[in-house]
């Protein structure tokens, strides 16, 4: 059977700040419900089609999900490539999970998993409420954008636009997929679709590198389960930085899972079940899905 066949998706608008409609995915079993739910951030230029692989892996287990297309990706509404400001997706994220726990009110369980930006993204909005993520059971982040090793030239002074009337411009400052993808098809993939963001403006890098100081200079206790992936050849972001916040995490239950031959996608990687299976591993010895449970869910499909 198709994976297609027994996967439902379904597609809402969020009105964020800024008057920006923000594009929200659902993915679920259609012939099984589920209480139990992950929520996905994606990382920069990407959209929720990049997370198919995800999606069916999980959907599969007996996972709902939930993704996003960030403002100004993918089908969101916003300036593609621009952002004003970092802070605004907190507030899009205090409006999307608003709308979920409005229209989910059975969940029994809820994890977060955020990519590179999405990370960042993560880990920002945490420290300026944490309390927005009280009802997560935990969250797993891979490769959050802690320290930028890749800058596109025309971005290695970004002040120098920012000042300008030319900020909110878009740049080419895209890469090479090879510097981040080990999967061929996946490549291509990239390569094609239109979709994907291959501009960006030098205030969006501006504000990513302004968030990134704002975590390390105001941080705050962190009080939920943490699974933190980490790719030993990342060419995208620093892992150094990565482990520096995580030492920073006062909380016991954390972990760190780092993949010697994996690069900066470890989840469209061509290895990417081993990923899956050590996130739902840590999602079943934490949390109240049991083995049982997801023996049954393995065998429904």
């Amino acid at each position: 059977m198709e994976i297609k066949e027994i996967i439902k998706e379904e597609q809402f608008k969020v009105n964020s700040f800024r008057n920006i409609e923000i594009s929200l995915y659902k993915y679920s079993s259609k012939k099984h419900k589920s209480n139990n739910f992950i929520f996905i951030s994606h990382g920069i230029s990407e959209y929720h089609n990049r997370y198919k692989n995800v999606v069916n892996y999980f959907v599969t287990k007996g996972f709902n999900i939930y993704i996003w297309d960030q403002r100004g990706h993918g089908t969101s509404g916003g300036e593609k490539g621009h952002i004003e400001d970092f802070n605004d997706f907190f507030l899009d994220n205090k409006n999307i999970f608003n709308f979920i726990f409005k229209n989910e009110v059975k969940i029994k369980n809820l994890f977060l998993l955020a990519h590179s930006l999405g990370g960042l993204i993560t880990i920002y909005s945490y420290i300026k409420s944490n309390n927005l993520f009280s009802k997560f059971n935990g969250i797993i982040i891979s490769n959050p954008a802690l320290g930028l090793k890749y800058l596109p030239k025309l971005f290695n002074k970004p002040a120098e636009f920012i000042t300008s009337k030319l900020k909110n411009i878009t740049i080419p400052a895209s890469m090479p997929p090879e510097m981040f993808i080990t999967d061929e098809n996946e490549v291509k993939a990239y390569k094609t679709d239109t979709l994907i963001l291959k501009d960006l403006s030098p205030n969006y890098l501006n504000e990513i590198l302004l968030a990134e100081e704002y975590v390390f200079k105001n941080y705050k206790n962190w009080k939920t389960p943490l699974l933190l992936l980490l790719s030993d050849k990342d060419k995208i972001t620093d892992k150094n930085e990565s482990k520096k916040f995580f030492k920073m995490i006062k909380y016991n239950n954390k972990k760190w899972i780092s993949y010697e031959d994996m690069f900066h996608e470890i989840l469209n990687d061509i290895d990417r079940e081993v990923v899956y299976d050590d996130i739902l591993t840590w999602i079943i010895k934490h949390f109240n899905l049991s083995l049982k449970n997801r023996l049954k869910n393995l065998l429904k499909f």
